[in-house]
């Protein structure tokens, strides 16, 4: 687990990270992790959220699929959908949940200078190339 508050990494497995709510009244065995570089409480990554992209640990091979690329690598006016997005950064994968950009969902690539201009459904978003990059899609082919 990486510390939202200082960055620090830590393993929330870790029994010992869970003692944050021992001395608490209101709830008993809640799932917070307090940071042991900086002692903030971090809510735990939602299952739902490992479901659907993946572990944060997981680490990404170009050499998954020759379909798989990244946002940043597509032609302009392509039209494809999001196969999963790159889990390093929580702040990025917030950032790209609260657009929308959720696997399966297609995506068509407007603009690529001098920001990353996409659209999901009839909204369009401008990202830099740091978020262009962490979101991978699959190219639709013809057929679909």
């Amino acid at each position: 687990m990486k510390c939202s508050l200082c960055g620090s990494e830590f393993d929330e497995a870790n029994p010992n990270t869970h003692a944050a709510c021992q001395g608490c009244g209101f709830v008993k065995g809640c799932d917070l992790a307090k940071c042991p570089r900086c002692g903030f409480e971090n809510a735990p990554e939602p299952k739902w959220l490992k479901k659907w992209f993946g572990s944060s640990e997981r680490k990404v091979h170009r050499s998954l699929t020759k379909l798989d690329l990244r946002l940043d690598e597509l032609d302009i006016h392509e039209r494809a959908k999001v196969s999963f997005v790159e889990m390093a950064d929580q702040n990025v994968v917030r950032k790209i949940i609260a657009m929308g950009a959720l696997p399966n969902t297609e995506i068509v690539l407007l603009q690529k200078f001098p920001s990353f201009v996409f659209q999901i459904g009839f909204s369009q978003f401008s990202v830099d190339r740091e978020l262009a990059s962490s979101i991978y899609v699959r190219s639709s082919l013809p057929n679909e």
